[in-house]
């Protein structure tokens, strides 16, 4: 377990299922972590690369890097931690069976979005609070 110095997040290297369904190793930020749940994120950087204009009617456009996070839910009884979208759907696959009824009614009373980083921490406290 490292400490990043810029933001003061631990860092953590943790067995992960990405999305594609592929099991690896990778360095996760820990944003939340309790007796149920531990809530993880991973910076990413995508590259496009630009096209040259055919024409002097069309422009180029450059290369691009584009900065995004990918979002990891660990069950604390599991060593693997799973990829989340944000999508409600998908917390079937992430989080107990018991608790995805208790986490959409934290999510509609609160009015919660859950690709949002700080409110998928308030509903990563809430679940681990019980």
């Amino acid at each position: 377990v490292l400490k990043d110095k810029e933001n003061g997040l631990l860092l953590s290297l943790t067995t992960i299922n990405n999305e594609d369904g592929a099991i690896r190793n990778a360095y996760l930020y820990t944003l939340a972590s309790g007796k149920k749940y531990n809530l993880y994120f991973q910076n990413r950087v995508g590259f496009k690369e630009g096209v040259r204009a055919v024409n002097s009617m069309v422009r180029t456009t450059p290369n691009r890097f584009t900065h995004f996070q990918e979002f990891y839910i660990q069950k604390n009884n599991e060593e693997v931690a799973h990829f989340f979208s944000g999508k409600k759907k998908d917390l079937e696959k992430v989080l107990k069976q018991g608790d995805n009824n208790q986490a959409l009614e934290v999510i509609n009373e609160q009015r919660l979005k859950i690709k949002n980083r700080e409110d998928l921490i308030i509903l990563i406290n809430e679940l681990n609070q019980d």
